[in-house]
């Protein structure tokens, strides 16, 4: 019975609501299905439960991946993909401080180490008796998922979870726009919330790193019990780069402090004009530069040709350099290659090393057959059961126009697809079986008779059939 296979975790926070900073002691009982404490090895983590129910992750449970029932299968995978560079997001910049004319916020505790997850410890031993881990919450004033993975030697598994509450009487939250662009000015600052149980007039102040504080840095706003506001000050954003906001607030003996960072941007404007003409003599063209730019960064580039395909460069180059692998992305990363096959000297562009255009089109044709269903479909991953007629159309286009620049393609490729556009023209596909609205469909069917009528294979009747349709 694999239900003799499962743990009973049981996970013992000392208190149920702390405060930021605070030691947080939790203990964890494991027994097994008949009731008697086993000794075990558990993964424990400690995460904001805000990015838990924003991914709708939910606690490990190690018997259903193990002990579930399934039907006789074979799945291949690897875990080459999981092998990243790990990346650092601790919380940037420096302990907080006073600030001149501010001497009543000196000495203030200061939250700047929000951090998603708390704790994490893959391997902690259990005994019989029991065990216990202990470690610092951050400053993040939020409620913490506690997820606890247990396994004996003798492949028991099972999961227990609990939840604790940070919070502090008096707190700030963020109230700061997702990012700034250098020469904004804008106000933001901070949602004060009153939960001391009292009323009064709470003190604030602001204080900017790497971003301009303009106008007053503090202020004053009264809230009753229960009671938010937000609180706003003016910035201005005159530094590109990471800029640190640090905000304060007082009420009697309660406090409250938040260090934030803004990302500054430097807002791009690309503009492009174009001068044609002829000439048998030289030319002098004046390029006027305004005013007001920024002096060290950016640039001007000036270029001459001959032809208007220049104009193309840099479509072409995104073409060419597109990362992603599904074929009608592949398709159309060669499609350029191919019309100008003759002309790709007039761009300036670099190919992959050891590569000619020539090279980077036949390896992508010879793998569109890998694309091509037993019913002479294409679908857009090798590995897809889904054909799609929008695709196998392109499909078939890019191949004819490929065969005009002279490049080999399979004709048995050519023949299946085409049977199928023509059993997908004639209703014999079910339609249900593919996502497409009324337009769409419609769509699908022009692309597929002019595709048809390219290869030598025209359907005159269903074309003033879908004419009357318009």
């Amino acid at each position: 019975d694999p239900a003799q296979k499962r743990l009973d975790v049981e996970v013992i926070p000392e208190k149920k609501e702390y405060s930021p900073q605070d030691r947080v002691r939790i203990a964890i009982k494991v027994r097994n299905s008949a009731g008697k404490a086993v000794a075990c090895e558990v993964s424990v983590a400690v995460v904001d439960m805000g990015v838990l129910n924003l991914i709708g992750y939910k606690t490990p449970d190690a018997f259903d991946t193990f002990y579930s029932h399934r039907p006789l299968s074979v799945k291949t995978s690897e875990t080459r993909s999981y092998v990243i560079e790990e990346i650092d997001l601790s919380a940037k910049g420096v302990s907080p401080g006073g600030d001149g004319g501010m001497e009543k916020f000196a000495g203030m505790p200061i939250r700047e180490r929000l951090v998603p997850t708390a704790y994490w410890n893959p391997a902690v031993e259990i005994g019989l008796k029991g065990g216990e881990i202990d470690f610092e919450l951050p400053d993040n004033l939020t409620t913490f998922k506690i997820m606890v993975t247990a396994l004996t030697k003798d492949s028991l598994f099972g999961s227990g979870e609990e939840k604790v509450t940070v919070k502090k009487p008096l707190l700030l939250k963020s109230a700061l726009p997702g990012f700034a662009r250098m020469g904004d000015s804008f106000e933001a600052g901070v949602v004060v919330y009153n939960y001391t149980g009292e009323e009064g007039e709470i003190k604030l102040s602001a204080k900017a790193e790497g971003i301009s504080l303009k106008g007053e840095k503090e202020d004053k706003v009264f809230l009753r019990d229960g009671e938010s506001r937000e609180v706003r000050f003016l910035f201005e954003a005159d530094t590109i780069g990471q800029a640190k906001l640090s905000f304060k607030a007082m009420m009697g003996e309660y406090s409250d402090g938040i260090a934030l960072n803004l990302a500054v941007y430097l807002p791009r404007q690309t503009e492009t004009v174009a001068l044609f003409g002829d000439s048998l003599k030289d030319e002098q063209e004046e390029i006027l530069i305004p005013e007001d730019i920024y002096p060290d960064i950016g640039g001007v580039s000036v270029a001459i040709s001959s032809s208007l395909l220049f104009s193309l460069k840099n479509p072409f180059a995104s073409l060419l350099n597109y990362p992603y692998r599904c074929l009608e992305q592949r398709l159309s990363r060669i499609f350029p290659l191919i019309l100008f096959k003759n002309r790709l000297e007039s761009f300036d562009f670099s190919l992959p090393e050891g590569q000619n255009p020539d090279e980077i089109v036949e390896e992508t044709l010879k793998e569109v057959s890998l694309y091509q269903k037993p019913n002479g479909g294409f679908s857009f991953w090798q590995d897809s059961s889904y054909d799609s007629p929008y695709l196998t159309a392109y499909t078939l286009f890019i191949l004819k126009k490929a065969q005009e620049a002279g490049y080999g393609v399979p004709s048995t490729v050519m023949e299946r697809g085409s049977a199928y556009l023509r059993e997908f023209l004639h209703g014999k596909l079910k339609k249900e079986k593919y996502p497409y609205r009324s337009a769409s469909w419609i769509s699908s069917e022009a692309f597929s008779l002019y595709v048809l009528s390219l290869l030598g294979k025209p359907e005159p009747a269903y074309i003033e059939h879908l004419y009357r349709k318009r």
